[in-house]
């Protein structure tokens, strides 16, 4: 009991400083993680396994992927071994093709047979915590059996149940969403039924009935999701009215937060903010991340947010999206530990970012002639990386010709650098395209890709009077022009 009350200590501590110094409060947590972490022990045996590996997914930190733990079957193929928890946590397993979670607490001592290819029905549990996860068992044999569909955009990846997604084109609105609330009443009647017995966990009963309300709420998300080009915006929107799906999303509750049906359900909600007039634009990302921040509140508009910032560079490389939101990010969270996993991912590229000035590089005219970014300090500097190849790139050139235009004679520096391998492929484009602004090719082309995250083009960037970079507004309405006037008015 005396160690609880320190580990709450520790907590309200980190609570206290956390206004002052997010990234020291994150670290902090974590240290009191580490502390007041309880061994526990998992214990499997299957019987006829074609398959002697087998596969633990622990989730790894609030917003982060799944940290993978790989045990070996024995020759009698049994295998042990133990983690430290210091909360309740759903382990993913697999082995082959046998596919299942359990739910475990801090001291738990669980042993697990299953007959390898049929583990969804030959599941068993004996140990501490073992009526929790027979009943775990029995609820996804009977309710979550059967795969699923996976919908990603954004680097936001959602999962829905096959068995409800397949017959979505196969029933109207009226009979789906009918479909739908049958299905969480006959859910909770087997809960409340088979759930009642003293030795379940009441913090397990309460997993079970969250798991039941989000994995039907982004079931009945999925509905427009996988019709998104089939309904005119109309139709979209007056489904969503009529069944309510247009909620805030909020979640004042950090252990809700880390459940995996609530966090899929935000998935699936980003997806269907992003809908009915979604785009083919680039920047998709950075317009997932507006309608996150404009309709969510609360940690699950952090979580989410987190979530975006931290995809986009393990996936791209790309500091675009942190380079226009990390600032306002950082300045609004009251959460340190999205807060603190963004800046440890990021590291010391975060560091002042609206502050960093442009890193110089070099470049060759079209007649040889070579030059630096430095050579235009003193000036407002729009850089414009691309290719070739990069069809939206040129794209984006024919519709801004106005644009640039105006720019030019505001005295802003077009820069429109080309970062193709292969020269004569450039000079080939810029008799076709010719884009408005001083054209050149990159001379370290490697060394300017590491400076500016070019895992994706087309790639912009503003630099201002002292070399430093420069960002517009996130706003709809903005004045391009204004903006860029008082840049040059500096």
């Amino acid at each position: 009991m005396r160690l609880v009350y320190i580990k709450y200590l520790f907590i309200l501590i980190a609570q206290t400083l956390s206004m002052k110094n997010l990234t020291f409060t994150f670290i902090f947590i974590l240290l009191a993680n580490f502390i007041f972490a309880t061994t526990t022990y998992l214990n499997f045996e299957v019987i006829a396994p074609t398959e002697k590996n087998i596969s633990l997914y622990v989730k790894d930190g609030i917003t982060k992927d799944f940290k993978m733990y790989k045990i070996v079957l024995k020759h009698d193929n049994k295998v042990s071994t133990l983690l430290d928890l210091y909360k309740n946590t759903i382990v993913d397993v697999e082995c082959g093709e046998d596919r299942f979670r359990i739910f475990l607490r801090p001291g738990d001592d669980i042993s697990t047979q299953f007959i390898a290819h049929s583990s969804q029905s030959s599941l068993q549990f004996t140990g501490k915590g073992s009526e929790n996860n027979q009943l775990y068992a029995d609820y996804q044999s009977k309710f979550k059996s059967g795969g699923y569909n996976n919908y990603e955009a954004a680097y936001i990846k959602t999962s829905f149940l096959y068995k409800y997604f397949s017959k979505i084109d196969n029933k109207t609105p009226s009979e789906y969403f009918k479909w739908m609330n049958e299905e969480k009443d006959k859910q909770l009647g087997f809960l409340m039924k088979n759930g009642s017995n003293k030795e379940i966990d009441p913090n397990f009963f309460d997993y079970i009935k969250d798991d039941i309300e989000y994995t039907i709420e982004a079931q009945k998300l999925a509905y427009l999701i996988s019709k998104q080009d089939k309904l005119a915006p109309g139709d979209f929107n007056r489904i969503a009215d009529h069944y309510q799906l247009r909620k805030t999303a909020v979640s004042m509750s950090g252990q809700l937060m880390e459940h995996p049906a609530y966090m899929n359900y935000l998935f699936a909600y980003a997806h269907f903010l992003f809908l009915p007039n979604k785009t083919n634009s680039v920047q998709v990302e950075l317009e997932y991340y507006n309608k996150i921040d404009k309709n969510t509140s609360g940690r699950a508009k952090y979580f989410l947010l987190s979530h975006l910032l931290q995809k986009v560079y393990t996936y791209e490389g790309s500091l675009d999206l942190a380079r226009k939101k990390f600032s306002s990010f950082k300045d609004t969270c009251p959460y340190p530990e999205y807060t603190g996993e963004v800046e440890k991912l990021y590291g010391e590229l975060m560091i002042d970012m609206p502050e960093r000035a442009a890193t110089d590089f070099e470049i060759v005219d079209i007649h040889g002639m070579r030059s630096k970014l430095s050579h235009y300090q003193g000036k407002v500097v729009y850089v414009s990386f691309w290719a070739s190849w990069c069809k939206p790139c040129i794209n984006s050139f024919n519709k801004s010709i106005k644009l640039r235009a105006d720019l030019k004679k505001m005295g802003v520096v077009l820069l429109n650098v080309s970062i193709d391998e292969d020269p004569e492929a450039w000079e080939v484009a810029l008799e076709k395209v010719n884009p408005y602004g001083i054209n050149a090719i990159a001379y370290d082309l490697p060394k300017i890709k590491q400076d500016y995250g070019l895992s994706a083009i087309p790639a912009y960037f503003i630099i201002n009077k002292k070399g430093k970079f420069a960002y517009l507004s996130d706003e709809q309405n903005r004045d391009l022009l204004k903006e860029f006037r008082d840049l040059v008015n500096e």
